[in-house]
This record gives C-alpha cells, sequence and structure tokens, in this order.
C-alpha cells in the first residue's frame, strides 16, 4: 500500500504516470530483507501504516497547492497530526512540506513568500504536535528511554544512523559479520 501510495505522490509532483509506475515497480523489487529494525521488516503496523496515513496527507497537500481549497488542507494537516500521534519519528520529515511549497511555486513571483505562506499549515500542525507530545511526557512520566527527548551525543548519534542506513542496503545481511 506505502509503495503505491508512493506512486500516487511521484505521479503528483512530477505528473509523469510512467515514472510513477517504475518508481513503484523498482521500490518493491528492490525491497530490503534484512533482520534488523527496518521497514518493511519489522514493526510493519508500527511503521507501514501511520506511514500510509503521512502519504496520504500529502498526496492531499499537494492537491491543496494546486487547488488552493481550505478543506483540503484542514484534512491534510489532520491526516499529518494522527501520523505524527501514530509514530513521532516522522517529525523528523517535515522539511518535506516546505520543499513541496517551494517546487508548486517555484514558477511564480514572490515565490518564498508564497511557499511560507503555505508551509504554516505544517508547521503549526507539527508545533500542536510537539506541544501535545512534552506536555503528554510531563504528565505521564515513562521509564523507556525510547521514548525521552534527551540528546547523548553526535557519535553515538551517528553511529545509530549509520547503522540504520547500512540496513536498508538490500543484501546486507549477506556480507554482515553480524550473522555469519
Amino acid at each position: 500500500m506505502d509503495i503505491g501510495l508512493a506512486g500516487i505522490i511521484f505521479d503528483k509532483i512530477f505528473k509523469n504516470i510512467k515514472f510513477s509506475v517504475l518508481f513503484s515497480m523498482i521500490t518493491f523489487l528492490f525491497l530490503n530483507i534484512n533482520f534488523e529494525n527496518s521497514v518493511p521488516n519489522a514493526f510493519v503496523e508500527f511503521v507501514g501504516i501511520p506511514l500510509g496515513i503521512l502519504f496520504c496527507s500529502i498526496i492531499l497537500f499537494v492537491k491543496y497547492l494546486e487547488d488552493k481549497k481550505i478543506q483540503i488542507i484542514i484534512f491534510s494537516m489532520l491526516l499529518l497530526l494522527l501520523a505524527l500521534c501514530s509514530y513521532e519519528g516522522f517529525i523528523t520529515l517535515m522539511p518535506i512540506y516546505p520543499v513541496l511549497a517551494y517546487y508548486f511555486n517555484r514558477n511564480t513571483e514572490k515565490k518564498i513568500k508564497k511557499t511560507i505562506l503555505k508551509t504554516i499549515p505544517p508547521f503549526l500542525t507539527a508545533c500542536t504536535y510537539l506541544i501535545a507530545y512534552v506536555i503528554s511526557g510531563k504528565i505521564v512520566q515513562s521509564g523507556y528511554d525510547g521514548n525521552k527527548m534527551e540528546f547523548v551525543s553526535i557519535q553515538s548519534s551517528l553511529e545509530i544512523i549509520l547503522n540504520l542506513f547500512k540496513a536498508t542496503i538490500p543484501g546486507n545481511f549477506l556480507f554482515s559479520t553480524k550473522y555469519r
């Protein structure tokens, strides 16, 4: 489902159905198979369903950029909030919205101003989510380290990012000493 939604996003952005279908087919053919905590193998319900909701939000946001209908942006932002509440890691994907707003306003006068104006709803939605996240974290405290907002070190963060990146390479487990 998520691959199909990603194909729809590419079609809406690039207006090229052949490219979108090719992208979807190649993505499906080269899905990584590994034993690490990465999509699509681990946490499918935990990440896959919210990712589909996020993709629907992005599709509606693109439709809003084209049609400029207020009800579309409201529904898009409700889906964005639902996706963020379902999986907090999606907050890192928020730059997609200003990039799309800029892309769709790139040939207009005052493109920076229009981009900023079109990016206000996703920005406010993300701020609403972050405020609710921090408040709920203060009200209901947890001992689980995976949901705390703290920074350990740049080196440990880069090591985690590198390991997750390597885990997404198709066939990575064939070359990893961890699985021999």
